[in-house]
């Protein structure tokens, strides 16, 4: 885990004798006004991984086509339900009507099929989308490898930082930050024989969790004819950078 703590600084002074002519003074009471700024960020292994699946049927009528979904979608739930820890929702419950591409028409321009043939060549197509998001990378990656085993397909694999490790980091780095202003006001009360910090009003202007870059690899063999089994998929996690930054403004007096 890195840190980087990177101060910036926006100052503003007021002596007793321009207290008056200051904005930020709301009264000349012998103390000199600061506006700090400081950026408090930190590297984080992403602590969780989302896998979005489907899972799509084919058939003569809608009612076969919506069947090999729903059969399928049962055979994963078998699965899911055996591993803890999981966050399962589905999404994307599609079903329509398709037809085979039409042969070119005949010389004098006549279409090949009638619209009696082409409506008896159509069939029906049905998808549904299965979500699985967990923070056991091993574990969700076995299911993985199982659910394409019978027939679903991965479409999406990604690590990503959970909210409860953003609000806590959040919370650590906020403390960074102002402990930072805070060293840097008594350095400042001290040059200018000052004793007292005092914190007026504090801003925190973003928590900011951005993903570094890296590389996820996802790794779908295709089954031999002879071998029913599927390799489970190869993922690794990355990292996100995550930063705070934090405004005050603080009276230095004697």
């Amino acid at each position: 885990m890195k840190t980087y703590l990177l101060p910036l600084f926006m100052v503003a002074l007021a002596t007793p004798a321009m207290a008056q002519d200051c904005t930020q003074c709301r009264k000349d009471d012998g103390s000199t006004a600061l506006t700090l700024s400081a950026e408090a960020r930190r590297t984080v292994q992403q602590d969780r991984v989302m896998a979005t699946l489907n899972v799509e049927g084919t058939g003569k009528t809608v009612q076969a086509a919506q069947a090999q979904v729903n059969e399928k979608m049962q055979q994963a739930r078998a699965l899911y339900t055996k591993v803890q820890g999981l966050k399962v929702t589905t999404a994307g419950y599609n079903t329509w009507k398709s037809y085979p591409p039409e042969p070119a028409p005949r010389p004098d321009g006549t279409p090949r099929w009638s619209p009696a043939e082409r409506e008896a060549k159509a069939f029906w197509q049905a998808n549904q989308q299965l979500n699985i998001d967990g923070s056991n990378r091993d574990d969700l990656l076995n299911l993985v490898g199982a659910l394409q085993q019978a027939g679903f397909g991965v479409n999406g694999l990604n690590f990503y930082l959970s909210r409860d490790a953003s609000d806590a980091l959040r919370d650590d780095l906020t403390t960074e930050a102002l402990k930072n202003i805070r060293t840097r006001a008594s350095s400042m009360a001290k040059a200018l024989g000052m004793n007292k910090v005092r914190f007026v009003r504090i801003d925190t202007n973003g928590f900011n969790p951005q993903p570094v870059a890296f590389n996820t690899m996802v790794r779908s063999m295709a089954m031999k004819a002879e071998d029913a089994s599927m390799p489970t998929p190869v993922a690794q996690g990355g990292e996100s950078d995550v930063q705070v930054n934090v405004t005050a403004e603080v009276r230095l007096s004697e």
